[in-house]
């Protein structure tokens, strides 16, 4: 099921500022642009990072999609989908190539909580993909096989978020020089 909320630009404004100190990357290289090319075996893990502002500067300059894993560690769902959507080749390369991934904790990480709460997300696992040029974003919630991952994914690439809720909104004011 797909969600669309509108939600303030302050109330994401706020969740995300409010955590501006973490800067804790799953990738100690910092190299979540290196992904698979033609002829090359694809990656076999997403390149997480847990910085959501990081992400999203990252994202804004490479041009690319955020694409948030919204979570817990006690969440069976998200533990199934970890271990089987995720694992996919496919689904790494795709991921790898074409967004900047943030893996967010709604209870452990101060980014999960806050984007929980502005996002009122309830149930979980939870899969936010964000325009940062155009501020829209969609939302999907509940697990997703490989095969149902991968037709999102590729229904984003081919139309991009242009049905997708406006106000996911960080503005330069507040965000632009942190």
């Amino acid at each position: 099921m797909t969600l669309k909320r509108s939600i303030h630009g302050g109330a994401i404004v706020a969740a995300l500022v409010a955590t501006a100190g973490l800067a804790t990357y799953a990738n100690p290289n910092n190299s979540s642009d290196v992904s698979a090319v033609d002829g090359a075996e694809p990656q076999q893990k997403v390149a997480w990072r847990q910085d959501a502002h990081a992400a999203m500067d990252h994202a804004r300059k490479s041009g690319k999609l955020v694409f948030f894993d919204v979570g817990a560690s006690w969440c069976p769902m998200c533990k199934k989908m970890q271990e089987t959507t995720y694992t996919d080749p496919t689904i790494c390369n795709e991921l790898n190539k074409n967004f900047i991934c943030v893996e967010l904790d709604k209870d452990d990480n101060a980014d999960g909580t806050n984007l929980s709460q502005a996002l009122f997300i309830m149930a979980l696992p939870t899969v936010v993909i964000v325009d940062p040029q155009t501020d829209k974003y969609i939302m999907k919630v509940g697990y997703l096989s490989a095969v149902k991952f991968e037709a999102m994914l590729t229904k984003v690439q081919q139309h991009g978020l242009r049905n997708g809720t406006s106000g996911f909104r960080l503005t330069p004011k507040i965000y632009g020089n942190r």
